[in-house]
């Protein structure tokens, strides 16, 4: 089973005991793999992979890989500890004084 909709919102992720256990959610794209790999484009478009959000492509496995793949980046960078911390990503802010881009 394909889920084909792996984004931020559709991840969880329990802390308990020293642990994390993660479950995906949200399954109303998911797609039973067919012999000839052709699923309707769907999901998340911020997450989805490059070559899932072509009409009609071939989808694979390694999509939802890649779309998980930006997740996980997208939480590097956008958060900076538990509870959804969210990090300020204003780079005017961040750069050092006196420099000139």
């Amino acid at each position: 089973i394909l889920h084909r909709d792996c984004s931020l919102n559709n991840i969880m992720i329990e802390d308990c005991e020293g642990s994390s256990q993660g479950a995906l959610i949200d399954w109303e794209f998911a797609s039973r793999i067919t012999s000839d790999n052709t699923y309707p484009t769907g999901g998340t478009e911020a997450s989805l992979s490059v070559p899932a959000k072509i009409e009609g492509v071939k989808h694979f496995y390694h999509d939802d890989l890649e779309a998980l793949f930006y997740v996980f980046v997208w939480v590097c960078i956008a958060l900076k500890g538990p509870a959804d911390t969210r990090r300020e990503l204003n780079p005017l802010k961040s750069r050092p004084k006196g420099l000139m881009v």
